[in-house]
């Protein structure tokens, strides 16, 4: 928990936040965007951020919200900037009702922005659990709406991949899926993929068919959460200034949060865009190969 508490921490120190996006893995880069002090994205989101980094894979995290059980299905006051659309190979989005797939209020959609500035980015859209299916007890039934369970539908069907964290629900929308492809959306084939990745495991069942000896496991590459420890301190130790970059501002909720430290060009912000740079793939600054760490 402290990894976490220290990330929180970092994300407002200006040259860890650019450091991110200053190397790339071998075979992709993953951006995880604004997920929240949650159990589900914890798992999810932020162990993923930590674990997933190796000489193949970097990773790179927008911001951590605090959970407000009000707004928890609603997209926070997220900026992408066309730096960190042009480094990601996936971006990887929260289970957010708001439309980010189709044009909203006249703005162009969140998904077209990003497909603008790089042609080349797969959207990863999470679904939390089967939203169709709500008892009138449930809490969040007033929430799923039709018009919400619309734009719920418009996010998973027009992304890359969607993902689930049980294999029920999985079946379940595969064959929803097929079925708004038919009628919904007839006329447009989906091109996306949606797969599972359960969030308890049965170690046994898990472990069966994989090379694993206990003695000797495998060491997680920690140098995500030595570099957050170091930045957290950095924050705590430097009195702010004028020219700091975190700036306390109200978000689309009426809920104060604090802006991470901006890159460079314009960003893409609730689903509007300030400039989007330059489309295509943006050349990359290898990384050396990560040793690991013990």
């Amino acid at each position: 928990m402290k990894s976490i508490r220290d990330l929180e921490k970092a994300l407002n120190n200006t040259d860890f936040y650019n450091k991110q996006f200053d190397e790339s893995g071998i075979a992709k880069n993953i951006l995880f965007v604004s997920p929240q002090l949650t159990g589900k994205h914890i798992y999810k989101f932020i162990l993923p951020y930590f674990c997933l980094l190796s000489a193949k894979v970097n990773t790179a995290i927008t911001s951590i919200e605090k959970f407000d059980a009000e707004s928890a299905f609603k997209s926070p006051s997220m900026k992408l900037f066309p730096k960190q659309v042009l480094w990601a190979d996936f971006i990887v989005f929260p289970f957010v009702v708001n439309p980010l797939a189709v044009v909203s209020s006249g703005k162009e959609s969140l998904y077209s922005q990003l497909k603008k500035i790089n042609p080349n980015v797969k959207i990863v859209y999470h679904v939390d659990f089967n939203f169709y299916e709500l008892s009138k007890m449930h809490p969040y039934y007033k929430i799923f709406d039709k018009k919400t369970i619309s734009n719920v539908e418009d996010n998973i069907y027009f992304s890359d991949l969607c993902l689930v964290s049980n294999t029920e629900l999985h079946k379940f929308l595969i064959k929803t899926i097929t079925e708004l492809a038919q009628t919904k959306y007839a006329g447009t084939e989906p091109s996306l993929k949606v797969g599972s990745i359960p969030v308890l495991f049965d170690t046994n069942l898990l472990l069966q068919n994989v090379d694993y000896d206990p003695n000797h496991p495998v060491i997680i590459n920690n140098k995500k959460a030595k570099e957050a420890s170091i930045a957290s301190e950095q924050v705590k130790k430097s009195p702010k200034k004028n020219g700091d970059n975190s700036k306390t501002k109200k978000n689309s909720y009426g809920k104060s949060t604090k802006s991470n430290a901006k890159s460079d060009g314009g960003s893409v912000e609730n689903t509007t865009i300030r400039d989007t740079g330059s489309s295509g793939n943006a050349k990359r600054k290898r990384g050396r190969p990560r040793t690991k760490s013990k």
